[in-house]
């Protein structure tokens, strides 16, 4: 062990003398005899409780509920009146609403392609990619990272700043770039709220109908044999992963994935496939580590 310390540091060493720049992702990597963690959607820093951007979120949840349950009892006029006041509203302006009746279908799926991400970090970028290559917004995954973080480094689930809004960088990105009202779920500090189905499918349903795609932060525990959290085909590893969200099936009981590892950069890639769809009590412990933006 003390000799392969030492052929590391001496690589490092020549490496520096020889100009060549070395540079570490922010991205929790460990690897042992038994298991690995990989976590390319980290969080940095202590969450900081912000009054009025919770009521904000408040404001935003209350709808979506509302929409959810008119949709489900049937009343598409006043889901239809619901959806467009969600439709329309953006951080604290209101803009007048677009009324049109809402079809009450069980399921609807966005035209959202996927994007491989380009370095085996970039999960993140590639997912936000996907979200703004569909609201024809024409960006890199290169500069997507330096507006949102760093290209150096994995999309993080939030940063403590001081500044409650932007300590969630990805929903403030996708919310001045779309005009959608973007959010994170949950609000709080990472991996502290038990998310069950019934508190994501309502939030998704709204998001779609409302013709937005989603991202979703999570942890694939492929290191636990038979864990609800484990994506198909991923392999048995702990994995930190950023993925988007095209539609829903079955009033949300069922939620379709774009997957991002789907890309020559992600060693497991052959075993999985760009596009799927699981339940979505599988897709809340998934997301039971950090949670998804809405």
């Amino acid at each position: 062990m003390i000799k392969r310390y030492i052929a590391i540091l001496l690589m490092i060493m020549i490496i520096s003398t020889s100009g060549i720049p070395v540079v570490f992702a922010n991205t929790e990597y460990r690897r042992n005899d038994n298991y690995e963690i990989e976590d390319y959607a980290p969080v940095i820093g202590d969450f900081q409780y912000d009054s009025e951007y919770a009521a904000k979120i408040a404001r935003k949840e209350q709808k979506a509920k509302e929409y959810y349950r008119a949709k489900m009892s049937g009343n598409s006029i006043l889901a239809s009146s619901i959806l467009s006041e969600i439709k329309a509203t953006y951080d604290e302006v209101a803009n007048e609403p677009e009324y049109s009746l809402v079809p009450l279908y069980s399921g609807k799926r966005l035209a959202i392609y996927q994007v491989p991400q380009e370095k085996d970090y970039w999960c993140g970028y590639a997912a936000i990619k996907s979200l703004l290559d569909y609201e024809n917004i024409n960006k890199s995954q290169s500069v997507i990272a330096e507006e949102v973080y760093d290209r150096y480094s994995s999309c993080p689930w939030y940063i403590s700043n001081g500044n409650s809004r932007d300590q969630f960088p990805v929903p403030n990105y996708l919310t001045d770039e779309i005009g959608f009202y973007y959010v994170p779920y949950p609000y709080g500090e990472a991996g502290t709220t038990n998310i069950e189905a019934s508190d994501i499918d309502w939030r998704i349903v709204s998001t779609i109908d409302s013709d937005h795609g989603l991202v979703v932060c999570g942890i694939s525990y492929g290191n636990i044999k038979g864990h609800e959290s484990i994506l198909p085909g991923y392999p048995a590893r702990k994995i930190g992963h950023w993925l988007a969200i095209d539609g829903y099936k079955l009033d949300g009981d069922e939620i379709w994935i774009v997957d991002p590892a789907k890309s020559d950069e992600v060693s497991f890639s052959d075993n999985i496939s760009a596009y799927y769809s699981i339940t979505s009590t599988k897709l809340a412990a998934y997301a039971k580590s950090k949670g998804i933006v809405w």
